[in-house]
């Protein structure tokens, strides 16, 4: 037991956790910090999982223990954001809404499943179909994965630029009249706003290009993590039916 708890990528992750701790104290004394802290700890997001499987040493706890951290950082950067551009508060708390249902629907299927002893058997037919294409698959979903949580990291450090914490409309607004604007106007707004701080112009392009790249991404994510609210549902309703058609 203690072999699990205590093995590397789980130590990994409680490492973390006091990561984010730290951050989520210093956010008002130090951002700078806190968004440091928040960096080292998705690096070890990002390595934790290659570790694991080098020293062969996966386990269920953790890959939860992981999706939680996961979590619990996405919702702290949401909360923060919402705080901040509260103007657009319902797309954050959206967002983050989504994926802990997600989340929650994942681990809640794999409990049913395993209480009904039901083994998941792919169609060999459509496996051999798309072996070919599953490594592009996944390398696709990762980069959606990594490059939806980056931008909501843009925004989390963008907040940074600004002393008196306004709304992202207000920000974004250049002349004195208030303007409606929606939330992707405004983004494209502070997408120019912090381009024009790079002093470089090949930096500008291609600060520009990363940012609306990583926002496409984030709508990917979003859908990605709606589709499989949907589709576990849809799959415990039909394990609903055919139980009661048994009896």
């Amino acid at each position: 037991m203690y072999n699990i708890i205590f093995n590397v990528p789980n130590i990994l992750n409680y490492f973390r956790l006091i990561l984010l701790m730290k951050a989520f104290l210093s956010i008002k004394s130090s951002f700078s910090l806190a968004i440091l802290f928040i960096l080292i700890s998705g690096f070890i997001n990002v390595i934790d999982g290659s570790i694991a499987r080098y020293l062969n040493e996966t386990s269920q706890f953790g890959a939860l223990l992981d999706s939680s951290i996961d979590r619990l950082t996405t919702t702290f950067i949401y909360f923060y954001l919402s705080s901040i551009y509260s103007k657009h508060w319902q797309f954050f708390a959206n967002v983050g809404f989504i994926e802990l249902l997600s989340d929650s629907l994942k681990y809640c299927k794999s409990n049913i499943f395993f209480q009904f002893n039901i083994v998941i058997i792919q169609n060999d037919q459509v496996d051999t179909d798309l072996s070919c294409l599953e490594p592009y698959i996944m390398f696709l979903k990762r980069i959606s994965w990594f490059s939806s949580d980056f931008f909501y990291l843009i925004l989390f450090i963008a907040s940074s630029f600004y002393n008196n914490k306004p709304e992202l409309s207000d920000i974004l607004i250049t002349n004195s009249k208030k303007t409606n604007n929606t939330f992707i106007q405004d983004l494209l707004g502070l997408n120019n706003k912090i381009s024009k701080k790079l002093e470089i112009k090949c930096f500008k392009c291609v600060f520009k290009f990363i940012f609306l790249f990583c926002f496409l991404c984030a709508i990917v994510k979003y859908f990605m993590n709606l589709n499989n609210c949907f589709s576990i549902l849809y799959e415990i309703i039909q394990l609903d039916v055919k139980y009661y058609d048994k009896k």
